[in-house]
């Protein structure tokens, strides 16, 4: 009979705490709806719990261009050559005034118009950090070119169709926009990152602080509590007659100062918005998430 009691009150607990995750869901669906109700754009998003369950999807399978976030997925690439020995985290990286080329926003380029010698740990840092173009293009050829990086990062899902690169920023113009990929795969490999399922925890830990802060942190970390550690790589386009052609960012936020964290990713393509409410929608997703994560 005792142990009758215990499997009811068992199955009673289970069905409680199903409706009770359920509803939280409905709630966090609402919000954000709401958030991107009537918005002049297109949007998807998706969120992972440090579980790695999508608990929230919206749009999350279809593909969207990148930009600058593809320098977070070339960034893993090169750290996995890093960890296999095949490139060296201080080897020299040399960059001569023809390959600082003129038109791309390029730091490096500005502070060293002849040329200049950094480490590849450097040049990791320009990447990530300062969303370097020219040295963008600089590692993906020392990395093995651009059908190896697509190749690498591929082998991460099973959906061979979820991410695709076919472009340099060198190339003719526009075509970096055929760089693309989906919420969906850009949260899982958050997860996996954070789960050193990936890279080593050496290098996740070279790579972490260079995604703490950016050229904009107005998007996932704006109303992030200062006390809680959060990442992320963004990515932005020009504009084409009024038209903002990609804003977009993925990241990792803690919800608490445990190990509690969860993935997002938020990609806008097509928008009318100003920049201002561009930024703001993908900040207020992050935060809604976080304050519904709280309280589970």
């Amino acid at each position: 009979m005792k142990n009758l009691s215990t499997v009811i009150l068992g199955i009673l607990f289970f069905f409680i705490t199903g409706f009770r995750l359920h509803a939280q869901n409905d709630k966090m669906k609402t919000e954000i709806l709401e958030i991107i109700k009537g918005k002049k754009f297109n949007i998807g998003i998706s969120v992972r719990n440090s579980k790695g369950v999508e608990i929230f999807a919206h749009n999350s399978n279809e593909k969207y261009k990148m930009y600058s976030v593809s320098k977070f997925f070339l960034a893993l690439k090169v750290l996995h050559l890093i960890d296999n020995k095949t490139l060296l985290l201080n080897q020299d990286v040399s960059f001569a005034k023809s390959d600082l080329k003129a038109g791309l926003f390029s730091p490096l380029r500005d502070s060293n118009p002849e040329g200049i010698t950094i480490t590849l740990e450097k040049a990791l840092y320009y990447i990530v950090n300062q969303s370097d173009n020219n040295v963008f293009d600089k590692l993906v050829d020392l990395s093995g070119g651009i059908e190896s990086l697509n190749f690498y990062i591929s082998s991460f899902t099973k959906n061979k169709n979820s991410f695709s690169m076919s472009a340099l920023y060198r190339d003719k113009e526009g075509t970096i926009g055929n760089n693309v990929v989906t919420p969906n795969f850009s949260s899982l490999l958050l997860y996996k990152l954070m789960k050193n399922k990936i890279i080593s925890v050496e290098s996740k830990n070279i790579l972490m602080p260079l995604l703490e802060t950016s050229i904009n942190n107005k998007r996932i970390q704006a109303l992030v509590p200062k006390n809680l550690k959060s990442f992320h790589k963004g990515g932005t386009s020009d504009r084409v007659n009024n038209v903002l052609i990609a804003s977009n960012d993925i990241g990792i936020v803690y919800i608490n100062e445990k190990k509690d964290f969860f993935t997002i990713a938020v990609f806008i393509s097509n928008s009318l918005e100003d920049d201002a409410v561009n930024d703001e929608v993908i900040a207020k997703i992050t935060e809604i998430t976080r304050s519904e994560l709280i309280n589970r």
